[in-house]
This record gives C-alpha cells, sequence and structure tokens, in this order.
C-alpha cells in the first residue's frame, strides 16, 4: 500500500512512548489510513457518518469492517460513538464539510484522553488543483 505525504505525517504523530497505541477515527472513509495504522501495531476503531455498506467508500469499509472495528457514528452526538475516550483521536479531511465545526472540534477533545490529530485541506486538497470539491463549508 503507498502512503502518501499526508498518511505519513499522520503516523508520525502518533504516540510512541508509554503509549497505549489505541486510536479512534473519526470520519474514516476508504479505512486506508486505519489500515496503515492498523499495520503499525495500533488497536483501531474506525468511524464515518456512514454505515459500512453504504456511501462511496462501501466496498474498503465493508471489507475491513471487523478488523477495524467499523461503526456508525456522528461527531455531533458522542453517544453514537463505540467507546466513550480513546487514548488518540484522528479525524483527517473532516471538518471542512461541517458547517458547526467548533461544536464538532469540541466534540473530538471530548473524545481524546491523550492527542487527537486533526487534518483539514487549505484552500484546496493537497494533491488536486481543481476547485474544492462541492460539500466544503
Amino acid at each position: 500500500m503507498t502512503i502518501d505525504i499526508r498518511h505519513r505525517t499522520v503516523i508520525d504523530a502518533l504516540p510512541v512512548y508509554e503509549s497505549s497505541r489505541e486510536v479512534l477515527t473519526v470520519g474514516a472513509g476508504a479505512c486506508k489510513l486505519d489500515r496503515l495504522m492498523l499495520e503499525a501495531g495500533c488497536k483501531v476503531w474506525s468511524t464515518d457518518f456512514e454505515a459500512p455498506g453504504f456511501g462511496a467508500h462501501a466496498d474498503a469499509r465493508k471489507k475491513y469492517a471487523d478488523e477495524l472495528n467499523y461503526s456508525q457514528a456522528n461527531i455531533m452526538d458522542l453517544s453514537t460513538f463505540p467507546i466513550d475516550k480513546c487514548e488518540t483521536v484522528v479525524c483527517c479531511e473532516v471538518l471542512e464539510h461541517l458547517v458547526d465545526y467548533k461544536e464538532a472540534f469540541n466534540n473530538l477533545l471530548a473524545l481524546a484522553k491523550r492527542r487527537l490529530i486533526v487534518t483539514v485541506p487549505w484552500c484546496k486538497s493537497y494533491d488536486d488543483p481543481a476547485p474544492p470539491p462541492e460539500g466544503h463549508c
């Protein structure tokens, strides 16, 4: 599996010392980063707004759902998450889709015990010269 600079940066930001290596991803998409973290020895809980069998990344999510503890969750409702808190929470390329990103960010902080890793595109996606996709707020 090819690791792009965005994924490498997130993996490099994971805790190393005195770490339980537990990661909750919010907005897993096709679960590529989640699979990389699993291969790096992390216990991963993958979540996304869409159920495993629906949406653009349905096939990838269904294929790895059990291995990645995949579940449907909504960042605006913490009761939908499979765990109350996690050592590290990763949220990549999600907040730009949300009108109330401040509430979502506060909820991410509430989920994180030790570290919160967030990425968002700056003006445009790092690897796509086209205008921002429809749906970016």
